[in-house]
Formats: C-alpha cells, structure tokens, sequence
C-alpha cells in the first residue's frame, strides 16, 4: 500500500491508498476507486469496507485506489466535483503510472470503475458526471440520492 497526495486545497492534503496486484508486472490493468461513507460529514479512506473491496479487488487483478474527498462543512458538493476532476485526471495522467506504479505497470485510464458506500456515493455520482476520462461504470451502496443537493 501505498499513500499519495492527489491535490492541496491550501494546506490540506487530499489523499489517497494505492493497492497493485502481485502479479501484475508488466502489464496494463483497470482500476476500482472506492469511496468511503459517512454521510459526508465524516469517515476516511480506511473505512471499515476498505478491506473487503480491496481483497477481491486485487484478486482479480485489478488496481484498488480509496480515495478521500472534502467532507461539508466546510466544504460544499462542489468543492467534492473539484476534488473528482482533480482525483481523475491525477490517476489517468501516464505520469501517475510511472511515478506510483511499479515498472512496467500502467493504470488505464480508460477502465477505471467508481464505488461508492453511502455519503460515498455522492463523489462517485459526480465522478461519473464530472470527471474526465469518466469512469466506465458506477455502483453505488446505500447511497444518498433524491435531490439533497439539488438547487431546486
């Protein structure tokens, strides 16, 4: 595992956990970032279903990224599409493969799924409106939804 800041907001640091699969030299591999929960206002990227994601994750050989993202308050839903436009177009530039992977290893851009558990399912949401590349698909665990954040 491996932890990298993908942004700074002033002096907070965005971070995220970098898993690879051990048998994945040389080659080009997906990757799964997931979100954690906490209704938005709380939790982290060590959330407590990290572990299970990540180990059937990394089984089928796919790269696991869990990602942390502004929380409100004081942060607001668009500080959060900043932080995925940001965390996106980090991970799919090739200078995050040949920095945070090893040798040979590249992460493709163009097959990167979303998950998101609860709160979490609001930036894997926007990730998939927002971000660029987009993400290939999305799934989203008790996430909040109607329109909580809409402005009407």
């Amino acid at each position: 595992m491996k932890t990298i800041s993908y942004s700074q907001v002033d002096s907070l640091d965005i971070r995220l956990d970098l898993y690879v699969p051990a048998s994945s030299n040389g080659k080009t591999l997906p990757g799964l970032v997931f979100f954690h929960g906490g209704g938005m206002t709380a939790g982290a990227r060590k959330d407590f279903l990290v572990e299970e994601r990540k180990d059937s994750t990394l089984a089928k050989g796919i790269i696991f990224i869990s990602a942390d993202y502004r929380l409100l308050h004081p942060s607001t839903g668009s500080d959060i599409i900043d932080d995925m436009k940001q965390l996106f177009a980090f991970i799919s530039a090739p200078r995050f493969s040949h920095d945070h992977l090893p040798e040979g290893v590249v992460l493709d851009g163009a097959r990167i799924a979303v998950v998101g558990a609860s709160g979490g399912g609001y930036p894997a949401y926007v990730a998939g409106l927002y971000a660029i590349p987009k993400p290939k698909a999305i799934c989203i665990y008790y996430g909040m939804g109607g329109q909580l954040l809409s402005d009407h």
